[in-house]
């Protein structure tokens, strides 16, 4: 049975007590809590459940901004529906050793992935730096100095964007310009003739295909003739002043050499020591002898030539075969002068 409560001191309690709006138990239902005068709270709740300002759908539900003063601990996932999360934290530690960015970007390449940073030179202008994936072309970018922020992607046509400088120890194949020194080996350099290469190092015994290149010796490995060969049209310029086209020497001052193997064509001038042996004269210029000149042992055929000025008295002793018309067709013996 029923009890009514009257008097002034169980009013005043009642008023106070915190209770659900239909007065009756708490159900698997969210009920709004309220007080004994009909003030309603933002609190509902149920046997399973409580909200703050929302009648919860799950074990707890908040509608609105909220705030923790101390530490939050979830044991769960947590996870954010929003559209920005701030962290503003001066540590940011974070165990999982890979962070995945664009995880809706499964289904498509239309925006780049990576991240950026925030700094300021001058006190009055914000500058961004990073380092991103480009999905335009597949490729990692570093730049620094760009005025625009960057949203789904990096505005490289933007205000201030320069590839920034990587400072940093590379392993495997390299593409692209290269500035500063590069040390270590390479097993292949493609681009060794490109214009950009303006100074090596000191090189010491370099070698190229069957070429050996060591200090003032250019040599063959290979066992065959070292060939040198111009462009057609070019001559190969030794010292600057020797010069070899086609086979033909020039501009030599003197070669020295204990023996010449094959005939000489062309004029030579100056003397020779020793001439062992003339096969064959055909420049008749040269057939001539000095006043000077002695032939010791020689025969000296006139056929069809002439001999002129011979005076007896200059004929020390020997015998002079002549076919003179003036002593009939016979040979004559001189005397002794």
């Amino acid at each position: 049975m029923g009890t009514t409560l009257t008097g002034t001191f169980i009013s005043q309690t009642y008023d106070s007590l915190i209770k659900v709006t239909d007065n009756d138990n708490l159900t698997s239902t969210a009920k709004r809590l309220t007080d004994g005068l009909g003030n309603d709270s933002p609190l509902f709740l149920s046997t399973t459940r409580l909200g703050v300002g929302v009648t919860p759908t799950t074990t707890f539900q908040v509608a609105g901004n909220s705030q923790l003063g101390g530490n939050l601990t979830v044991t769960g996932n947590l996870i954010v529906q929003g559209t920005t999360t701030t962290v503003d934290t001066d540590t940011l530690s974070v165990k999982d050793p890979l962070i995945i960015v664009g995880s809706d970007n499964r289904s498509s390449d239309a925006v780049d992935l990576g991240f950026y940073g925030v700094y300021d030179t001058s006190g009055s202008l914000d500058l961004y730096a990073g380092l991103y994936r480009d999905a335009s072309d597949a490729k990692f970018h570093l730049f620094k100095d760009l005025q625009t922020e960057p949203t789904t992607t990096v505005n490289k046509s933007a205000t201030g964007y320069t590839v920034a400088t990587l400072v940093s120890n590379l392993e495997g194949n390299v593409t692209g310009n290269v500035t500063g020194n590069v040390s270590g080996s390479a097993a292949t350099v493609t681009g060794a003739a490109q214009t950009a290469i303006t100074s090596l190092g000191t090189l010491t015994a370099l070698q190229v295909d069957n070429i050996n290149i060591n200090g003032n010796t250019i040599s063959s490995t290979a066992g065959t003739d070292l060939n040198i060969t111009p462009l057609a049209g070019q001559q190969i310029v030794l010292d600057g002043t020797i010069v070899i086209d086609a086979g033909v020497v020039t501009g030599a001052t003197s070669i020295t050499s204990t023996a010449f193997v094959g005939a000489l064509t062309g004029d030579v001038t100056g003397n020779a020591d020793t001439a062992t042996k003339i096969a064959s004269i055909t420049n008749s210029n040269i057939v001539q002898l000095t006043s000077s000149q002695t032939l010791t042992n020689k025969t000296i055929d006139v056929d069809n030539n002439t001999v002129s000025n011979i005076e007896v008295d200059n004929l020390k002793s020997g015998v002079l075969d002549t076919d003179l018309s003036s002593v009939s067709s016979s040979d004559d013996t001189l005397a002794s002068a």
